[in-house]
């Protein structure tokens, strides 16, 4: 998996997951989604940091998604 090295920590998360989509299609599209929060919700300096806690743990895996363990990428469930 290629990350963007120039992305920030919370970027380069938000692209493991979309990463573990099922096909190419759905992970561009999951990408774009991605993209269109962060330009109307910026990431705050804690944010960053949770971001590069989850990198630096590698707990952000499909494997760990595919559970169910969203908070292993720092995510959370829908009501």
């Amino acid at each position: 998996m290629l990350l963007g090295a120039c992305a920030d920590p919370c970027r380069q998360v938000a692209e493991q997951v979309c990463a573990c989509e099922p096909d190419k299609s759905r992970e561009r599209s999951c990408l774009s989604e991605v993209d269109a929060a962060r330009e109307a919700h910026q990431a705050s300096d804690a944010d960053l940091q949770a971001c590069q806690s989850i990198i630096e743990a590698q707990s952000c895996t499909c494997d760990a998604l595919a559970l169910g363990d969203l908070s292993a990428c720092g995510l959370a469930a829908t009501p």
